[in-house]
């Protein structure tokens, strides 16, 4: 299994995207070395029909790149255009690869853009401005859209926007790749929070939200066409904890049965059990991700394995799934200059 590694490069010694190489048989991660170069390539998607990897380049002027995923695994670089704003941080595709999606921190905007078959991206973009503040002066005084999410269905994008405490539901276009904002249909949070990523249930109709600046996991009921509704708000930290923390990434189990935040503070995974009959969480506990500053994430597809990304110790750990959804620390892991995203590629 191919991972590929995005990276901040601007004040570190990173060029780029990275590769390693995963064997889920043995739990045993090895870095391959440089993929391809490019500036802060903070996150990064695969497109679901063809060897094409797509990274946001986060700067001033963000760019979307696209690039060709070659036979030995590094990739060449295809295409890139403007974001549509500034610090793109997420990206998400749409309609079996013919559309991408960026969000835009910095200029609180999100953009949609067509994708050929070959994976060239259109220069046609289109963009969403949103508005509005929030409670938190230093951290909402405007909005920062910060990720995409398709539903499961394929025909709605969900963007939670860390500066207005809102998660805000868009219908696609598949033609023109335009967005339509339903906003009658968009969900909030605590005032404070600050949305950051979600996952969704693999029955499509609970999606988990986690917010960045309470630290905790906010649960929407979701019905395509419908209201989004927060049901329950958990906090992702031990009741003991001193400090400060932000939460960042979040994924759900691939049976279904948890739910995994990362606490950069804290510099942790936090596991909740799902309830089978509501969707609704009960915290479990942290495991130390045996590194600092814990932004990115993954699953392997098995649900054996957790692959978390530590900025600030410059690695990439490997933790161990039992049976009841804990990860342990397994001593593998690799060194990567400011690793900040993990992608999984089978």
């Amino acid at each position: 299994m191919d991972v590929y590694i995005g990276t901040y490069t601007k004040d570190s010694n990173s060029e780029g995207i990275y590769r390693a190489s995963f064997d889920p048989s043995a739990g045993t991660l090895e870095l391959k070395g440089l993929a391809a170069t490019i500036e802060n390539p903070s996150f990064m998607v695969l497109d679901s029909q063809k060897p094409v990897l797509y990274s946001v380049a986060e700067e001033h002027e963000g760019m979307v790149v696209s690039l060709k995923i070659l036979d030995d695994g590094t990739l060449s670089e295809l295409s890139r255009v403007p974001s549509g704003g500034s610090s793109a941080c997420h990206l998400a595709t749409a309609f079996l690869g013919r559309q991408v999606l960026a969000a835009n921190y910095l200029s609180g905007t999100v953009s949609s853009m067509k994708v050929s078959e070959d994976g060239i991206i259109d220069p046609q973009v289109h963009t969403v401005q949103h508005k509005g503040s929030s409670v938190n002066p230093n951290r909402q005084e405007g909005p920062h859209a910060h990720s995409v999410n398709v539903d499961p269905e394929g025909k709605r994008v969900l963007v939670a926007d860390l500066g207005v405490d809102r998660v805000i539901t868009y219908l696609m276009d598949e033609e023109t790749a335009e967005l339509s904002a339903e906003n009658q249909h968009s969900g909030a949070v605590a005032p404070g929070s600050g949305p950051r990523h979600m996952a969704y249930h693999p029955n499509g109709s609970i999606v988990y939200c986690v917010n960045e600046l309470s630290s905790t996991v906010t649960v929407f009921a979701y019905r395509p066409g419908s209201r989004l509704d927060a049901v329950q708000t958990v906090s992702a930290l031990p009741a003991d904890f001193q400090g400060e923390s932000h939460s960042a990434d979040i994924h759900v189990h691939p049976s279904g049965g948890f739910v995994y935040s990362s606490n950069r503070g804290d510099d942790s995974i936090a596991i909740f059990r799902i309830s089978e009959a509501s969707g609704k969480l009960g915290f479990v506990g942290v495991v130390s991700t045996e590194g600092r500053t814990p932004r990115n994430f993954a699953v392997t597809p098995d649900g054996r394995y957790i692959l978390a990304a530590n900025q600030d110790s410059d690695n990439i750990v490997v933790l161990s799934l039992d049976e009841n959804g804990m990860p342990a620390p397994t001593g593998c892991e690799v060194n990567v200059p400011k690793p900040v995203c993990v992608l999984l590629r089978e």
